[in-house]
């Protein structure tokens, strides 16, 4: 398996990754409680960078606007692990002086 390369902002893809590993769901609204206000852009680097494929479910909102629920399940799930462990790895400085 290729070693994921890591995308320009580590923390955020790391919370979103984390997140999807619970086997919880999430939407653009839900994702702003996790500091991510563009989300859209975190699903793409994990869908293109990252060759996850992400489960999307049309839904409304309260306020009737349209958005879109993601989450990961099967293999995608062992991959997502594996792409955090490397993320987080890469985050550590390392201890070699």
């Amino acid at each position: 398996m290729k070693t994921p390369t890591l995308s320009k902002t580590p923390g955020k893809t790391m919370r979103i990754s984390a997140h999807f590993l619970t086997g919880t769901s999430l939407n653009r609204f839900e994702a702003q409680s996790l500091v991510d206000h563009c989300f859209n852009s975190t699903i793409s680097a994990l869908a293109s960078c990252h060759r996850l494929t992400l489960q999307r479910t049309p839904e409304k909102e309260a306020n009737r606007c349209r958005v879109v629920r993601y989450s990961l399940s099967g293999v995608d799930l062992t991959c997502a692990n594996a792409i955090l462990a490397t993320l987080i790895r890469n985050a550590r400085p390392s201890r070699e002086d």
